[in-house]
Order: C-alpha cells, then structure tokens, then sequence
C-alpha cells in the first residue's frame, strides 16, 4: 500500500515537477525563527532600532472555537500568521504574530480556542495540551483580549474564555467579533450605542462567583475578516502597553520559520478540504527544502496518516483531494514566502 499510496500522491503533483535536484542536506526545523536562519545563510543583522520611548505589549488573544480568534490575529498582524478554517480546533498550538505601529510594538499570541470542561474531553491529552497553551499565554500576557462570536448563543465554552480572561488580572477587552453576520445588519456605531446592554450580556456569561466585585472590562465591535474595528483594537492595545524595549524589528511579523509556516499551510488547507476526524489524524512534515537553477523553490511534505482507509481519503479518487490540497496550498505558500515555487505531497503511514 505505501508504494501505490506514494505512486498515486506523486502523480498528483507531477505536472508541476520542473527540474529534478537534489535534496539539500538540510531542512530547518519549525523552531528556528528567521535570525536563526538569516544567520545560516551568512546574513549580518543590525540592532533593534526604536523609537525614544518605545512601548511593547504581550497580548493574549483567548475565546470559544471558531470565534474568529485566528482571523482577529491576522488582521491585527497585517499577515497571516495563524491558519483560519471553519473546523474546530484549527489552531493546535501557540501562534505569534507581531504588529508594529508608532512607537508600540504588540506581541499577539493566538491561542487554541477554550473549552468548557466535560466528560467527552476528559482524559484526552491533546486538550489538556490545548488548554495549558492558552493558560500559558494568559501567564506572560501585559492583556487579553477575548473574543466571542457576535451572531452564536453563548454557553460553556464563552464562559470558560471570559473566566479566564477576567480572572487573570490583566486588563481585559470583550471583542464582539462577526458583526458583518447579524442580521438584518447593524453598523458598528449603533451596536457602539448599546455597548453596556453587550457589557452586561458578557459580565452575566462570565458569571463570576460573588464576592467579586464586577471586573474591569473594555468592549468593541469588529469584523476581523472585512478589517472593520481592528483599528479600534490597536487603539485599546497601544493605551495598554508600557514602557519597554522593542524585542523585534518594525518589519517583523512572526517567530515561525518559513517550514513551520508552509506546514501550516498545507494542514489549513487539509482542514477546509475534508471532514469528521480526518484533519485531525493528519500530520504535514516538510522534508525537502530545494532551491532550483529556474529559480524556483522545490518543496516536499510527507503527510503522514495512520490507516490505510486514511490514506486512500486523503488521496481521493484519481488523486483528485490531494491534488486540490496541494493547488489551494502552493497558492497560500507562494504568496507568503513572495516566490514562486513547486509543491510536492507524499502520503505515508506512521509507523
């Protein structure tokens, strides 16, 4: 099965193939970050340089799945930083992304989204690892933002992000995110005319436990994915940030090396492409990393699944999923690495 599964995914990929070069001998891992791998390509690099009173702010971005978070994050970015599908559960890990404005610079950390606790989950290590991620960026945060879907009912699972983000002692903004999805549509500056009825809606989902003296909490309105009220968001961070030393150039986006990212890529399109467990089962490895003569840049992922039921699905019919993955992929990779480049998936089974 592994030949015909690796036969069948390379065809897929085959009317891209260009030149055939030899694998570099080495493929950076997904910690380096980019000084990591200027530094070993012989780049020298300059200092952090600032404004006189630099501000830097570490903010926690928390809330129930498909909230919007990622979309919120990549916008405030200016990139895309975090992968965006409408499954729960995209983001699996702590997603940085940097935003330089003035003299404040911002550290947004994209959590995955929290959830309330439950038997279905419990016991489950991949959601224990998923909640200490987001408590872990709570811990390091200067502020945190949570944000809740304008148009779903909210329950368990916005409570148990508003907990957290209240009780954690930073200065907290409710993000009212999705506002382009209420219906009949209402501009932002009348739902800004009820924001405390919205406050009080919050506070009551939050329902802290009396003595507890009804929390500071900031509200606003956006829709991440039209931009609408990002502005107003880097407004309430920059009045937040304290005086402190810049950690990275002005130019700089994200701590993920390009591999991290192209992998990434590759599993948002995974996610949006199938359904069930699937997307989750699925692991993208880069293991090619090929500069070609052309000027191309050659790149080879692994995709490792389990089964061999899981591999055919993955594969599809005539190799017909796997190749839209890789279309809608190599779309998104070229145009966050600004090259134009050739991709190649292999489906294999763990071992």
């Amino acid at each position: 099965m592994g030949s015909e599964v690796e036969a069948v995914a390379e065809a897929a990929t085959a009317e891209k193939a260009g030149a055939n070069a030899a694998r570099l001998p080495r493929v950076a891992s997904k910690t380096e970050d980019l000084y990591t791998l200027r530094a070993l390509a012989g780049e020298e690099w300059d200092e952090v340089e600032e404004p006189e009173e630099p501000r830097f702010a570490r903010v926690a971005l928390v809330g129930a799945p498909n909230a919007g978070k990622s979309t919120l994050a990549n916008a405030l970015v200016g990139t895309k930083v975090s992968i965006v599908s409408p499954k729960m559960q995209t983001t699996r890990e702590r997603v940085l992304g940097v935003a330089t404005r003035g003299a404040v610079q911002a550290e947004y950390l994209d959590t995955p989204g929290l959830l309330a606790p439950s038997a279905r989950y419990a016991g489950k290590k991949v959601m224990r690892s998923l909640l200490l991620e987001a408590a872990d960026a709570l811990a390091e945060a200067d502020a945190v933002i949570c944000v809740l879907d304008a148009v779903k009912r909210w329950g368990s699972n916005e409570h148990s992000a508003l907990a957290a983000a209240l009780r954690s002692g930073r200065p907290a903004l409710a993000v009212i995110n999705k506002i382009d999805y209420l219906q009949p549509p209402v501009a932002r500056e009348e739902l800004a005319k009820d924001a405390d009825e919205w406050r009080a809606r919050v506070l009551e989902v939050a329902a802290l436990p009396a003595p507890a003296s009804p929390p500071a909490l900031d509200l606003t309105f956006t829709s991440a994915v039209a931009g609408e009220g990002v502005n107003d968001v880097h407004t309430w961070v920059a009045s937040h940030a304290p005086l402190a030393n810049w950690k990275y150039p002005s130019w700089w986006k994200s701590d993920a090396s390009p591999v991290a990212h192209v992998e990434e890529l590759v599993r948002e399109q995974i996610y949006r492409r199938l359904n069930q467990e699937m997307p989750y089962v699925v692991e993208p490895r880069v293991f090619g990393w090929t500069p070609l003569p052309s000027g191309q840049l050659r790149i080879d992922v692994e995709l490792a699944v389990r089964t061999k039921v899981q591999a055919r699905t993955l594969i599809g019919s005539r190799g017909a999923v796997i190749s839209g993955i890789r279309d809608r992929a190599l779309a998104e990779i070229e145009d966050a690495l600004g090259a134009d480049a050739l991709l190649y998936l292999r489906v294999v089974r763990k071992r």
